[in-house]
Parts: C-alpha cells; structure tokens; sequence
C-alpha cells in the first residue's frame, strides 16, 4: 500500500509514503521529486520535528494560480524563501 498526500493547490500526490515505512497511523510521507516541502509556524518559519504547524508545498508540481482568483492567489501562493531557484 502507499499513502499519498497532495492538497488541490498541487498535482495528485505531493508526498508518498510505503506500507512498513511507518508504525501506527501513516505520515504524509516524504516529498516527491522535484517537490519541496515545509512545515511551517505563523511566522513562516520552519517547525521542530513533530511540532505542529502549517504544510507548504513548492515545486514543478505546485498549481500556477487560481483561475479569475487574484484575491485566493495573493494569499495562498506565497514566494518560496527556502529555495534557491529562481
């Protein structure tokens, strides 16, 4: 079995995870290729190991922009500060 993660703002499956690679209930597992993932606080800074915050998704696989939704893009597609591409 797998379990595959990906919010509707990315393509089908962000993260994946294999059956036997957890132990109780599956993570979202790891990111996929060319997949960049963050777990956030308010601030948008990254959280501890097992502390709670916000997922943010970058990456080839990651929507361009909602349609005829400049107010939901300006909101929900926030620049990558992690990354190094341009």
């Amino acid at each position: 079995m797998i379990n595959g993660y990906g919010p509707t703002e990315a393509t089908v499956a962000a993260t994946m995870n294999k059956s036997g690679e957890w132990e109780g209930n599956p993570s979202i597992g790891k990111p996929i290729a060319n997949a960049q993932v963050y777990i956030l606080d308010g601030e948008m800074n990254p959280v501890p190991v097992k502390v709670k915050g916000e997922l943010c998704i970058g990456g080839v696989g990651l929507a361009r922009c909602y349609n005829n939704r400049a107010d939901l893009m300006a909101e929900r597609f926030l620049p990558d500060r992690f990354s190094t591409a341009l």
